[in-house]
């Protein structure tokens, strides 16, 4: 089984994720960037995906064997994902219909 980490998304800056940071002035510089590229509000030299996902990633393998963790931003990296996007793109009056 899969199970999808969304990395690439926005990051909204709500309230309780800007108090996370003791820099709130800094913390409202990262709004709208990926979640993947936010800074851990704890330690700048982890992310914010890999802060918060701790507490679910660690003790998943007692809620299930084999699970595989697929990260956006590394999905939307790979050949297969960009040979889907150009299919998209060349068919996009179709898609669009």
């Amino acid at each position: 089984p899969n199970l999808i980490l969304y990395t690439s998304d926005p990051w909204k800056g709500k309230p309780a994720q800007l108090n996370a940071f003791s820099d709130l002035k800094k913390a409202k510089e990262y709004v709208n960037w990926r979640l993947i590229d936010v800074p851990s509000p704890n330690n700048q030299k982890e992310t914010w995906v890999d802060y918060y996902w701790r507490d679910f990633g660690v003790p998943m393998p007692k809620f299930g064997r084999g699970i595989q963790i697929i990260r956006t931003h590394e999905l939307y990296q790979q050949e297969r994902m960009r040979n889907v996007v150009i299919e998209l793109i060349n068919k996009k009056d179709k898609v669009r219909a």
